[in-house]
């Protein structure tokens, strides 16, 4: 180090983007959490706030040195289809969605083993065996868990709020 306070890598200053957007009031207070405690190491992080307009191709692309995203885990009801929507290999554009470069190959056999079973059971079990690879990966650094209000008038009844937005509005909601 020169004695910045920031730690050198090959003579520069251990710098680097995290991307964030703009539309989600938490995303950057979790930005700036991370910054704090990165600074305490030695390590210099900028937050880049961007539209959120942006963000899903700026991941394709890989342009970014750290992304932060919100995903909604379970909007079809079936963890088989977002593990490998974000996590099987994107070889050559067949899976884009897999900004981050993540690649394990026992993590892609078991979602093609998955992809084709229909046993719920065994699609449970897949779905396990996937997380806990992840997580032994590190492959993704999980910041948060927001919470969503709703607000009805007095005059609506049957408005719930469920963990997922995608099933906000339901037919069980009457004036």
């Amino acid at each position: 180090t020169d004695g910045d306070g920031i730690l050198d890598k090959d003579g520069k200053p251990l710098t680097f983007n995290f991307v964030v957007y703009n539309s989600r009031a938490e995303l950057p207070l979790y930005a700036e959490a991370v910054q704090a405690d990165l600074k305490k190491v030695g390590i210099d992080m900028k937050i880049k706030t961007v539209d959120y307009n942006l963000i899903d191709k700026m991941g394709q692309d890989g342009d970014y040195d750290m992304l932060i995203s919100n995903i909604v885990t379970a909007n079809t009801g079936d963890p088989i289809w977002f593990l490998a929507n974000y996590w099987h290999t994107n070889n050559n554009g067949s899976n884009p969605q897999n900004g981050s470069g993540y690649s394990n190959p026992q993590v892609d056999q078991l979602l093609d083993a998955a992809q084709t079973e229909f046993d719920p059971v065994k699609r449970r079990e897949y779905a396990i065996q996937i997380q806990q690879l992840l997580m032994n990966d590190g492959a993704a650094l999980f910041l948060g868990y927001p919470k969503t209000n709703i607000i009805t008038g007095s005059y609506l009844k049957g408005a719930v709020m469920y963990p997922s937005d995608y099933y906000w509005i339901t037919n069980k909601i009457t004036k």
